[in-house]
């Protein structure tokens, strides 16, 4: 009897470096110290300088593989480059629209807010005060301390999870979007849904892409 074939999934990280092949970015180290050796799936990450890899597993959709493009706000402190995030992530959804958008606002340390916070609901301020907001064991953005916490990590990440889809549906009601049933996922990240939440602060929905990776 033949194995079944695992499906696979594929991440693409547009703000990311990259050197040669490896993806150099906390969302991606995160992944794959805390998640990559405890899912089911074959998860495949791909930074700015893979997106022609991306794209070829998006058009091959081979097996009904998963797609996925993270991305933060990183709205300044000015907010004076809102237009030009809507733009950015508004092309990369129409770019591809088969693929699952995860944003977090401001960036992704609002996800690891979540882990020592029963709600996050701070507007953002400064990124400074985002990474102190974290108080997550002397938070660094290198790899090694990933590595250092790939356990912890994983084992509270329901959690995490909690928090965040609490904290989503605090932060959308406090801006009267209510309507917009953003405790889950949207499907598609239009121009329209874009022009209302990009300048909002601090959510994220990167509990949505760990829950896609744990089924």
């Amino acid at each position: 009897m033949s194995r079944p074939i695992k499906k696979s999934v594929h991440i693409f990280f547009p703000e990311a470096d990259c050197r040669g092949e490896k993806v150099t970015l906390s969302e991606d180290f995160y992944l794959k110290y805390a998640f990559k050796r405890n899912v089911s799936v074959i998860l495949n990450t791909y930074g700015f300088d893979h997106e022609k890899r991306f794209n070829s597993a998006y058009q091959k959709n081979e097996y009904n593989d998963q797609c996925f493009i993270v991305m933060d706000t990183d709205i300044t402190a000015t907010r004076d480059n809102i237009n030009a995030v809507k733009k950015n992530i508004g092309d990369y959804q129409k770019k591809y629209p088969r693929a699952k958008m995860i944003l977090s606002s401001r960036s992704f340390e609002t996800w690891l807010c979540m882990y020592n916070h029963d709600t996050y609901t701070k507007p953002f301020t400064d990124k400074s005060q985002l990474l102190k907001d974290t108080k997550f064991h002397d938070y660094d953005k290198q790899e090694v301390w990933f590595r250092k916490h790939a356990t912890e990590l994983f084992e509270n990440y329901q959690n995490a999870k909690q928090a965040s889809i609490k904290s989503r549906k605090l932060v959308f009601s406090s801006h009267n979007l209510d309507d917009l049933n953003l405790e889950s996922h949207p499907g598609k990240f239009d121009d329209r849904l874009l022009h209302m939440i990009v300048p909002v602060t601090p959510y994220t929905f990167f509990d949505i892409l760990i829950d896609e990776l744990m089924e």
